[in-house]
């Protein structure tokens, strides 16, 4: 079957260690060139402009994945029923972003280009189609390595439990079952037999909340390249490029993650418990700080990283810092930003203690020479010093009333073809 890429394209080279920042377009599906993010995959970034100390970055400044920008067209044949033809320039979320230093007053920045890439001008109009179908080779699943899908979906709500938003909660359990229990069906090969894990099926309107799940990070893919695809009947489909096929031992070993995940946020709720909002924020900033190390290469850069090897760039240590934030009852935001010397992209979040909102940025809290403790419970003239153009990665978090209303959210919702 035929698919249109509904938004954005990123492209990463997973060979390539070092990467040029991406440059990547969204496409309104009218035709007419739109401003917006190029959303992706994880957001793989570097860490941050820092005054002083030593830096935990690489050495020159190249960002980005891979470098392959704009729309690419595939083609081949799909699994799908259907044929419809819908136009976009496909989300392919790249990250491995390899920052390196930039020298603020001494010291080196933590930036490096997301995963998803910031957009930059859409500049012509192009019809995107691409084939896929299902893997004729996928093995039948074995069901030999443990736990049953309800263990699964059992995990997936816990590690989710304290969500909210209704259709973000199902985005993410979804996103987290397709990596945790095996499925064949949802195993894929697209043109060039490139390897594909279909993550979520659903509503087209549930697109600007998928993408900015996948901004924040995908659990399990250090360097993705993500597609938000549009179904023959309209509907939404988001797919992850694998560099192999995804196999039931894969989704084992993910589940195995997740369970680690979970006993981690048992043990934070331990230290934590009883404290204020201000003295939990403050305990799991010191256990992020604590448990990981700045992966220079930017190489592992995901969830799954900063629990299994205790070495990530700024996205692992996001994801680290919001899960725990969640669970442990404080409101948490994620907010991505240039680097102002480099244009590299670097992700943080903000917590709401007492009803503020305060910059957690963890992966330049903890530094090589120690802690630095301008980096947490901080604000925007902190940031502002090192950073430019801030955006929001949490819809929610806006609002008249919202102290973070002038952040521009990303992405703007992409045009519907008439």
């Amino acid at each position: 079957m035929i698919y249109h890429k509904k938004g954005r394209h990123l492209k990463r080279n997973p060979v390539k260690k070092t990467a040029a920042l991406l440059l990547a377009a969204l496409l309104a599906i009218s035709g007419l060139p739109q401003r917006a993010e190029a959303a992706g995959g994880s957001a793989k970034t570097g860490g941050s402009a820092k005054t002083g100390g030593s830096a935990k970055t690489g050495g020159s400044a190249e960002t980005g994945s891979g470098a392959e920008t704009g729309n690419r067209a595939k083609s081949g044949s799909s699994a799908r029923s259907g044929s419809g033809v819908e136009t976009g320039s496909g989300a392919k979320a790249g990250s491995g972003a390899k920052a390196g230093s930039s020298a603020k007053a001494g010291g080196s920045t933590r930036g490096a280009a997301l995963g998803s890439g910031v957009l930059r001008e859409a500049s012509e109009h192009a019809q995107t189609m691409i084939r896929m179908e299902k893997d004729p080779d996928a093995p039948e699943a074995k069901r030999d390595f443990g736990y049953t899908e309800a263990d699964a979906r059992a995990a997936a709500e816990a590690l989710y439990c304290f969500e909210t938003n209704a259709i973000k909660k199902e985005v993410d359990i979804s996103y987290l079952m397709s990596c945790i229990w095996y499925e064949r069906e949802r195993v894929m090969l697209e043109e060039k037999k490139q390897h594909v894990l279909t993550l979520y099926e659903g509503p087209a309107e549930h697109y600007t909340r998928a993408y900015l799940e996948v901004l924040s990070g995908l659990l399990f893919f250090s360097t993705p390249n993500v597609l938000f695809l549009t179904e023959p009947n309209g509907a939404l489909l988001v797919c992850v490029e694998t560099e192999g096929r995804f196999t039931e031992e894969e989704a084992a070993n993910h589940y195995r993650t997740v369970q680690k995940a979970l006993a981690v946020i048992e043990e934070v709720k331990r230290r934590t418990e009883g404290k204020s909002e201000a003295g939990r924020a403050k305990d799991i900033s010191d256990y992020v700080a604590d448990r990981l190390s700045y992966d220079k290469t930017f190489v592992r850069n995901s969830l799954e990283d900063a629990l299994q090897s205790g070495v990530t760039a700024c996205v692992g240590y996001n994801a680290l810092t919001g899960l725990l934030f969640g669970h442990s009852g404080i409101p948490y935001v994620s907010v991505v930003a240039d680097t102002k010397d480099d244009s590299m992209e670097h992700i943080f979040g903000m917590g709401k203690i007492d009803g503020v909102w305060r910059i957690f940025d963890t992966s330049n809290y903890d530094r090589e020479t120690g802690r630095e403790a301008e980096w947490i419970f901080s604000d925007f003239l902190q940031e502002g010093a090192y950073y430019k153009d801030f955006r929001l990665v949490e819809e929610e978090a806006q609002g008249p009333e919202s102290d973070l209303s002038h952040l521009r959210l990303i992405p703007e919702e992409p045009k519907q073809s008439k």
